[in-house]
């Protein structure tokens, strides 16, 4: 069910709706404050600005974690590949 959420950005409040759950907002909201704590320290950084480095860094961190979860899906498959491999070749030698 979607509700409303307050987040606190770099102090400034923002309105939003969905339907994750408090606490995972509240996540977001950390993570968010996490990215943008430093740059926002600065005045001479407009608070778009900010927002928009701390969404830059985290899309390059969200395909990093894209790339290596692509990678460690196919090691898997290649490893699962294998060992059936090796479990039919005794199911068929007995």
């Amino acid at each position: 069910m979607k509700a409303e959420h307050t987040l606190n950005i770099l102090g400034r409040e923002f309105n939003i709706v969905s339907e994750e759950s408090a606490d995972r907002i509240k996540a977001v909201e950390a993570l968010v404050n996490e990215h943008v704590g430093g740059l926002g320290a600065n005045p001479d950084v407009p608070l778009q600005g900010a927002l928009l480095l701390a969404t830059l860094n985290l899309a390059q961190e969200l395909l990093g974690e894209r790339a290596r979860h692509q990678a460690l899906k196919e090691k898997i498959r290649k490893k699962s590949s294998t060992l059936l491999r090796k479990l039919e070749s005794i199911s068929f030698a007995a």
